[in-house]
């Protein structure tokens, strides 16, 4: 078996592995490094938006809930913005 065609043992299997190999090595790479930002920005707005439509949290945790989920959108927006 190739570990270059099934991904590193350390790091687990499947696109999750490969991701986590992209980031670390974007890292090091200036050429690359603007679109996982983008990349990950997106997808960490793209995920608290989904939560904050479709996932309704108890009553208590409300405000929390929410102000958690708007501090991650405007985390994603800016690291997205800063791959541009």
């Amino acid at each position: 078996m190739d570990n270059a065609q099934y991904g590193d043992e350390e790091l687990g299997s499947g696109s999750n592995a490969n991701t986590v190999a992209e980031v670390v090595e974007a890292s090091n790479d200036s050429m690359k490094l603007p679109r996982v930002l983008v990349a990950g920005g997106v997808g960490q707005a793209t995920g608290a938006l989904y939560l904050a439509q479709y996932r309704s949290p108890a009553k208590r945790l409300l405000y929390t809930y929410y102000g958690v989920l708007v501090s991650i959108i405007l985390f994603g927006v800016a690291q997205a913005w800063t791959g541009l």
